[in-house]
């Protein structure tokens, strides 16, 4: 028993939960060429990107059961395998030339991706109490905040060196390399909490996580805050490459700056957790996040779209990301009957409103540089709106 309710070792949690963002965002300086290589226009490229964000969502809701059924290491390392089997069908897409194999794979890439953010959630949930997990998701979604940014760096430099499917036998070995970590985490769900795989109980035990209202709220919000990361991964390299005529190593290395935004506002919450509730911090988190997408809207109606008013206010905006994840997170699973299946909850309301919002970008016909900002306060501002809902649930201590 003391083996299996052992602590996973932070760095390792550090590093696996951006295993489905760089999976998501690292080949993103590569789409326009991609949609060249394809012959297709760019809101059809786009879809590697909504149906990886839907995939995702949907993948969420296979790993609470299973997690429940079989323990988190096992099931975490079989997400991992996954994910490098259909990194090699996208490879073979670009050999035949098949969009359509190309698409269903990132598909399921993302189905496979997100057992290592949900798993790794989950362990912290079972290690750790509310006040602990808000700290220690700090340091954790540093990784969150730091690699993508990362990511879009090394997409872009391989994209402009090597051609666009560089960037997916990178992330094959990239998976190789996680798969060995999965492998040194300990187990955290002890035996005589195992629960056998049986419909009916998933059925209740969905059932129950979503009659919390803290959980709801809480994965809205953070999904608000997907959302602004999605929409600009997905819509900044055609404002950036097209628009503004970065190369996609250019762009891929100003994206740093934003990843330098997040890893603040995770340091920042790290410290303001030791002296505030984590209702209190994410309120601040929900501000910056308001005002940096309020700040790109104004600097692009007023003066046009520029290379600094692209990255800096997202960078803003990321500050608040570093605060709105980790304090959502530890309130919403704080009270949760079964966290393994509340963290799968989670992370679909997470995930499940940014799909809706990157179809919503796919399905406009004409995209111009003032679609992003406009589309980040509209999230922006349902995110503080949400918030006031969730701390008057806190304040009333109802789950």
């Amino acid at each position: 028993m003391g083996v299996l309710m052992e602590k996973p070792k932070l760095w390792i949690l550090t590093l696996m939960v951006s295993f489905a963002a760089v999976n998501a965002t690292l080949f993103t300086p590569a789409l326009p060429e991609m949609g060249t290589f394809f012959k297709v226009t760019p809101q059809e490229i786009q879809l590697t990107i909504t149906l990886f964000l839907l995939g995702y969502c949907l993948g969420n809701l296979i790993y609470g059961p299973l997690a429940s059924a079989y323990g988190r290491k096992s099931i975490l390392k079989m997400s991992i395998l996954f994910t490098i089997i259909m990194s090699v069908l996208i490879l073979l897409a670009g050999d035949t030339k098949n969009l359509s194999l190309l698409l269903i794979a990132r598909f399921f890439q993302a189905v496979g991706a997100v057992g290592a953010m949900k798993i790794t959630l989950t362990m912290i949930s079972d290690s750790f109490n509310e006040q602990e997990s808000a700290r220690a998701l700090s340091f954790v979604l540093t990784s969150f905040a730091i690699a993508p940014g990362v990511a879009i760096f090394i997409g872009g430099f391989l994209t402009d060196w090597f051609g666009w499917q560089s960037t997916f036998y990178f992330l094959i070995l990239y998976s190789v390399i996680f798969f060995y970590l999965a492998t040194l985490l300990p187990e955290t769900l002890p035996n005589d909490k195992k629960q056998p795989l049986c419909l009916s109980t998933s059925l209740s035990n969905y059932k129950h996580a979503l009659k919390n209202s803290r959980l709801i709220l809480g994965g809205l919000i953070m999904g608000l805050g997907t959302t602004c990361v999605y929409l600009y991964s997905t819509a900044g390299p055609f404002v950036g490459i097209d628009h503004l005529g970065l190369t996609p190593s250019a762009y891929g290395l100003y994206n740093l700056i934003p990843s330098v935004g997040m890893l603040l506002g995770s340091l920042i919450n790290a410290q303001v957790v030791k002296k505030l509730r984590p209702i209190s911090a994410l309120q601040f988190g929900m501000y910056i996040l308001f005002l940096g997408s309020l700040w790109m809207l104004l600097t692009f109606l007023i003066a046009g779209a520029s290379i600094i008013m692209l990255f800096l206010p997202i960078s803003f905006i990321y500050i608040g990301i570093g605060l709105d994840f980790p304090n959502a997170t530890a309130i919403a699973l704080a009270h949760s009957h079964n966290r393994s299946y509340a963290s799968a909850v989670l992370n679909t309301l997470n995930m499940g409103t940014a799909v809706i919002a990157v179809l919503i970008l796919s399905l406009i016909p004409v995209l111009s540089t003032n679609t992003l900002p406009i589309l980040l306060i509209i999230a922006t501002a349902l995110a503080l709106t949400l918030y006031f809902l969730l701390r008057k649930k806190v304040n009333q201590s109802t789950p």
